[in-house]
């Protein structure tokens, strides 16, 4: 009998932790919507959020953004903070600041520190990515002045709202 048990327990535990887990990821937002409308008809569509970015998600970053040649990136946590970065290793991180909005499908956010400064418009407006393909919900336009730049680098990206 207890080897019965024993075997019965051991299932039962095996049974609860993939449930567990699961439950966890269901709390990681898993698409992005976009409604966009056409002069007669409304549109929306639902866009898979990466893997490799549900982590973030999980650790608090709201939205992210990425761009190629050069290759930069954007994250954001609107309570804390705004990164950028590039595989270089260049970073500007900015305090949170407020969005102002241009248009109910456009927010700039404009930040200085004495690293630099930064201007981030996104646009609620897919974003096909030029060397991936990828589709994104957001198209990204940052400027970027730092301290040791003559002239302001003007870059190009799709973003995406990790928020639930």
């Amino acid at each position: 009998m207890k080897p019965f048990f024993f075997l019965f327990l051991l299932i039962l535990a095996a049974g609860c932790a993939p449930k567990q887990q699961a439950d966890q990821q269901t709390d990681l937002p898993v698409t992005d919507t976009i409604a966009t409308v056409s002069k007669d008809t409304p549109i929306a569509l639902t866009i898979p959020i990466p893997e490799r970015w549900k982590e973030k998600a999980a650790a608090g970053i709201d939205f992210i953004a990425t761009g190629n040649e050069p290759f930069w990136s954007i994250e954001m946590d609107e309570q804390k903070f705004i990164r950028y970065t590039t595989p270089d290793g260049v970073e500007l991180t900015t305090p949170p600041v407020k969005a102002v909005n241009i248009d109910a499908a456009t927010k700039l956010y404009k930040a200085e520190t004495d690293m630099g400064k930064l201007e981030l418009q996104i646009m609620k407006k897919v974003c096909i990515n030029d060397m991936s393909g990828d589709s994104s919900a957001y198209t990204v336009h940052l400027t970027i002045k730092l301290k040791k730049d003559e002239t302001p680098r003007v870059l190009h990206g799709c973003g995406t709202s990790l928020k639930q």
